[in-house]
């Protein structure tokens, strides 16, 4: 079950990299416009750099998606995705907050980055110009697709800055039995 967990998250987040890379050529109103606003030179790929926190399994499964991605609708679409695992989410989070207070050395931030919601809203709060509405580069068919009450927690101020690629859930799980001796 696991397993099937880890494919659905990458094939999400595939889904995602081609839904903001399919608005590397318009927004969704129609004006032209690329996710990192910087338009390629003629006959040049769009790059965009996606950085993750997935490893072993998840990470060659990411992998393989994102080559047949890259080697199909990347390709008609001159679009090419570059994934990079960061380690672990702690390790994605500080280099994104090193990168956000020029720390980094240089390091440029990615196109697309996994993140949870609370670090989200903080790069909002502290450097709103760093992050693109969503909905700028996503059809509104495209977010029909996604979960609303997901899709919702992604909206902050009224932008949508997170794409509900995967989804956490704390569960606390107890042993009644040993419970019930207390």
């Amino acid at each position: 079950m696991k397993r099937k967990g880890w494919i659905a998250g990458a094939a999400a987040c595939m889904m995602a990299v081609s839904m903001l890379a399919g608005g590397c050529g318009e927004k969704a109103g129609g004006e032209t416009a690329h996710v990192n606003e910087q338009k390629p030179e003629e006959g040049e790929k769009t790059r965009l750099v996606f950085w993750h926190y997935y490893n072993d399994a998840q990470k060659q499964h990411l992998d393989r998606l994102i080559k047949e991605y890259n080697e199909t609708v990347g390709n008609d679409r001159n679009v090419e995705v570059e994934a990079y695992s960061q380690g672990s989410i702690d390790d994605l989070t500080n280099k994104i907050n090193l990168i956000l207070n020029d720390s980094s050395n240089d390091v440029e931030m990615a196109n697309i980055f996994l993140a949870y919601r609370d670090m989200v809203v903080d790069v909002v709060r502290n450097h709103p110009e760093k992050l693109v509405d969503a909905s700028e580069y996503v059809s509104e068919e495209q977010l029909d697709s996604y979960n609303q009450d997901y899709l919702e927690e992604g909206r902050i101020n009224g932008k949508i800055y997170i794409l509900p690629v995967a989804k956490s859930t704390e569960l606390l799980l107890m042993n009644q039995t040993k419970l019930d001796v207390f």
